[in-house]
């Protein structure tokens, strides 16, 4: 079972630092760049402006975000969960899909910077989904 919430918050970590990759080196003029100094936000915003415009790239930056955070926050939560089995797998994934329904109307009613998209929402869902698939698969090999 240890093995199992190691490799859990291990995917976890992963997808959030991916997101962050994406969302720091992919995008310029976020909240984040916000706190930056001036230098690093001018290096940044080259590395972002060197990037392609195309439908792959946008679909990382707006949209793949989402999905990693959406995914990360799931598999964190799991990692962590009083109990490892499919029911909890499946109400852990609804909470984590939940969090970012809610985030993007909290966006759509200006009760939080962003924008909301209902992309995003697909996303959060979609990761919600695959989430919880991985969880069951993963959590029965490590039974064996």
């Amino acid at each position: 079972m240890v093995r199992y919430r190691l490799k859990t918050a291990l995917i976890s970590a992963v997808c959030l630092a991916s997101g962050l990759a994406i969302y720091v080196f992919m995008r310029s003029d976020t909240y984040f760049h916000g706190f930056l100094p001036q230098e690093l936000k001018v290096f940044l915003s080259g590395i972002s402006n060197a990037v392609p415009d195309n439908i792959l790239t946008d679909f990382l930056r707006f949209w793949f975000v989402d999905f990693l955070w959406g995914a990360s926050l799931n598999f964190a939560l799991i990692s962590v969960s009083a109990q490892a089995n499919k029911k909890n797998f499946i109400i852990t994934s609804c909470i984590s899909f939940s969090v970012g329904a809610v985030f993007e109307i909290a966006q759509k009613f200006l009760l939080v910077s962003g924008t909301f998209d209902v992309f995003d929402v697909a996303m959060y869902a979609a990761a919600s989904v695959l989430c919880a698939v991985i969880s069951v698969k993963l959590f029965l090999r490590s039974r064996v």
